[in-house]
């Protein structure tokens, strides 16, 4: 885990040429969400621009709220995402025997 928190760190230090606290990323009011200058293949538009900082915005919520999801299962279960994924076990199904009568086919 703190390998990605790493690489993410550095990932996002050199894309803000370095800039280390908000105040500095941020201080540019030239500065776009999504935009960080980097477009090899010109897939940029003036008029796709709008969407693609909405998008940027939407989908870095998204991000976030899954690795939360995932900081917090690792916190309840004490264990790691891939050994929960490997040590799974799904439910009785003897828990839902009570329900079997409000499925059937009458």
């Amino acid at each position: 885990m703190l390998s990605i928190v790493v690489a993410i760190g550095l990932i996002e230090v050199i894309s803000n040429r370095f800039q280390i606290t908000a105040t500095d990323m941020f201080a540019s009011p030239d500065r776009k969400a999504g935009n960080l200058g980097f477009d090899p293949l010109s897939l940029s538009s003036p008029e796709n621009r709008a969407r693609y900082e909405l998008s940027e915005v939407i989908h870095g919520r998204a991000a976030m709220m899954g690795f939360s999801g995932i900081i917090h299962q690792m916190i309840i279960t004490k264990q790691g995402t891939i050994e929960q994924m490997l040590n799974f076990k799904s439910v009785d199904p003897a828990a839902f025997k009570g329900l079997a009568g409000l499925y059937s086919n009458p």
